[in-house]
């Protein structure tokens, strides 16, 4: 025979077994739920990361990149230059070696014309598709173009020595200038056009010992100067800075200074001239006025006849200039 405690004891059991489990799956599930909130606010927080991550390299992206070419833009560039001054100033004074960096200073020829001639939309498109060249020049990931501003880009190239950069130019202006006759002969074939171009550039390469060549700013300058003799002595041209290249500046813009000065006082000269003629027939067109008017005639209406007769003589003479009849 069962006994009923016993019954009534194995019932209880199975009851608290039974509360254990349901205690234990709703853990379980509270758990679960939790842990699936940590994910969700896990991969919430990547994600935010993640845009954040990409609005500043937009940021980055605006305020570092020339928004028409996808070249660096100027910003860029002088930061760029000031850091590799810096860095091989600093291996010069703490007695380590130095390595060579050099710009180019490139600007296309005549791009004026250009815009002229063909608007600016072609204009854009030519400088577009020189940023594609100068990259397409370029096999290292060091080497950084960057537009300067209107037609001018300049070029930085890490560990390049004169010789190097020279060889550098010469593709760059050789390629611009084989590319766009290129581009021109297949344009052509579909009624298009795009307008030859070419480049003139100037290099100089970073120099402790030289100070118009260890600053960020001298060796900016120097690079300038080449390229100026470079357009100065028939454009298409590459140039290396020198202290002989310098003065052969010097002495265009003095030249140039003093042919426009020649130029200006000519100029003055010949208005002036003018001026006088102009005053001359002015006062022999009164005197002959008077001299057609009766002599006894009041003075009050010498004068308003006088008036109107230099009027009517104004009219005339406007009227021939314009071609039509008063």
């Amino acid at each position: 025979m069962v006994d009923p405690k016993t019954n009534k004891q194995e019932f209880e059991e199975t009851n608290v077994q039974e509360d254990n489990f349901e205690t234990e799956l709703k853990k379980g599930l509270n758990n679960t739920a939790l842990a699936e909130k940590q994910e969700d606010r896990l991969n919430f927080a990547k994600e935010v990361e993640s845009l954040i991550l990409e609005d500043r390299k937009k940021l980055l992206e605006l305020a570092l990149v020339d928004k028409l070419t996808k070249a660096y833009n100027r910003r860029y560039f002088e930061t760029a230059i000031s850091r590799a001054v810096a860095r091989e100033t600093r291996n010069k004074n703490d007695g380590k070696k130095v390595e060579p960096f050099s710009i180019l200073m490139l600007d296309l020829d005549k791009f004026k014309k250009v815009n002229d001639t063909y608007g600016h939309d072609m204009g854009d498109v030519v400088l577009q598709e020189t940023v594609k060249f100068l990259k397409g020049s370029l096999k290292r990931e060091t080497d950084i173009v960057c537009r300067y501003g209107g037609e001018e880009f300049v070029i930085i190239l890490e560990n390049t020595d004169e010789t190097g950069a020279a060889h550098v130019a010469e593709k760059i202006r050789n390629t611009i200038e084989k590319e766009t006759i290129k581009m021109e002969e297949e344009m052509a074939k579909d009624g298009k056009v795009f307008p030859r171009v070419t480049i003139s550039v100037g290099q100089a390469t970073f120099d402790p010992t030289k100070e118009e060549l260890n600053s960020a700013g001298g060796l900016f300058k120097s690079a300038d100067t080449a390229g100026y003799f470079s357009k100065k002595t028939g454009r298409n041209r590459t140039t290396a800075y020198s202290p002989k290249i310098k003065e052969e500046v010097e002495k265009i813009i003095e030249r140039e200074k003093a042919e426009a000065e020649k130029n200006a006082k000519e100029e003055a000269e010949l208005k002036a001239k003018a001026e006088a003629v102009t005053e001359a027939n002015v006062e022999a067109m009164k005197k002959a006025i008077e001299k057609s008017l009766p002599p006894d005639l009041p003075v009050e209406n010498k004068i308003e006849a006088l008036e109107k007769m230099l009027e009517k003589a104004k009219r005339e003479k406007d009227a021939e200039k314009t071609g039509t009849d008063d």
